[in-house]
This record gives C-alpha cells, structure tokens and sequence, in this order.
C-alpha cells in the first residue's frame, strides 16, 4: 500500500517512515560532542545503513518511544548547555549562547513525528511537499526541507550563499537606479529563544488539511501536543538554568 494511502498514525509507526529518519541521520544532528559516548557509537553504526540487524533493532526502539510519546504521558527529553558567547563590557556580564541536546534516540523520535508534516509522497511513492512545507514562503533562507532521502534540510552554507548573493544584487541594482538612497541593517535579538511555543502549536492545528479524517486530525493534535509540552517544558528550564549560570559565573 503507498504511503499516502495510509492512516497518519499507521504512516507514523511505519518503518519506511522511521527508515527515512534514519537514513538522514547524521544531516541534522548537530553538537555530537555533547552526545554520550554510548550515542556517538551508536551514531557511528548507523553510517551502515544496510546493516539490518542494527536498522531494525533502531526502528523497534523508536516505535516503542512512540508509543512512550503518543499513547503515554511521556515527553521528548534535552540538556541544556550554555557556552560562553561574548563579555558584555557595557553591562559587565558574559553573555552565553544556550546548546540543547537530547538522546540520540529521542532526535530520531523527534525527526520520525516531523517527517509526518513536512512530507507527502506522490503517486510513486516518492518525496514531495507537504501543505505544511507549501506554506513557507519561496523567499525564506533558513533552514529548508531538502526533499533529499541522505538530507533532511538544505545546508544552510548553500541558503546563505544564495542570500547573500541575492541581496548583493539587489543593493548593486538600487545602487546603480537611485532607486533607494538609504540602507538598514537590523538584527532581531534572541529572536528564536523570544517565539512562544503555543503560537507555534495553534499555527500548526490551524493549518491541517480539512480532508483529512476525525482520526487523522486527533493524532496530529496529540503529536503537535507532544512537541509543544516537550518545547515548553525545555523553556522553562533554560529560563531557570539560565539564571542559575548567571549566578555562578559571578563568583568564577
């Protein structure tokens, strides 16, 4: 039966499904020093993606944190880590840049539930666009699906390069025609740390497709519920952890 066909819970638990998180793994899981020494091995193993003992060993213990996720009342776990980005000499404190890192079965989880979203496929049972991934604007440079099974986003050297070039262009265009005389540059400070995860979880159940059955739309509700309480319960405690390297660094 093609994917398509399938029911959004039996495509979740499917392990062509769980296969492509796998497939894709190491594109999208960043600051492997922070993983365990036990995940770097396993990481390592899953280079083999023929290796059918291992893969099929992965996709039952994916599909029983799935389980754990869906059917449980269990959540998506992360540390929290604060390098040192810079010294604020004006406001005399270091200033830190939060890494987050979770198991490396729970980023295998967490890309399994996404890929649900992010992808459809079509009448060969090939990747393509989801209505979710039609909604992101053709003009936006952050990280993009790739559509690619060995990649789960673009690199983001080959987005910025074609940013930077198309905004080059366009600032020797208005150079050239005095079109505009003035440039603005603006930075959003802590813009990703600043987005409330409950807008992020109402766009989300706003934006699913009305064809789609009572049963389908409940699943997406609990999966979307599950990233939600996972993403805010990970905001409280960087909030807290936040405030608690704050103090220690004074007395560093």
């Amino acid at each position: 039966m093609k994917q398509n066909e399938l029911s959004i819970r039996k495509r979740l638990f499917s392990k062509q499904n769980i296969y492509l998180a796998l497939y894709s793994v190491e594109s999208y899981i960043s600051n492997r020093e922070l993983l365990d020494k036990r995940d770097k091995e396993e990481l390592s193993r899953l280079k083999d993606k023929f290796d059918e003992k291992n893969i099929e060993n992965w996709i039952e213990k994916v599909q029983e944190r799935l389980y754990q996720l869906i059917d449980e009342s269990h959540y998506l776990r992360a540390r929290i880590f604060f390098k040192p980005k810079k010294y604020d000499i004006e406001n005399d404190k270091v200033v830190f840049r939060p890494l987050h890192s979770s198991s490396l079965l729970d980023q295998i989880t967490a890309v399994s539930m996404l890929n649900i979203l992010i992808y459809d496929f079509d009448a060969d049972n090939k990747l393509s666009m989801s209505n979710f991934s039609r909604l992101i604007p053709h003009n936006f440079y952050g990280n993009r699906v790739a559509y690619e099974p060995e990649k789960l986003f673009k690199p983001w050297q080959v987005q910025y390069k074609e940013y930077t070039s198309k905004a080059n262009d366009y600032y020797k265009n208005f150079h050239d025609n005095g079109e505009y005389k003035w440039e603005v540059n603006l930075d959003l400070e802590n813009f990703f740390p600043s987005i409330n995860p409950i807008c992020l979880y109402n766009y989300i159940v706003q934006q699913i497709p009305v064809e789609y059955s009572e049963d389908d739309k409940n699943m997406l509700y609990d999966g979307a519920n599950v990233s939600y309480e996972s993403i805010l319960s990970i905001c409280r405690w960087m909030r807290f952890a936040y405030v608690s390297v704050r103090k220690i660094w004074r007395y560093i």
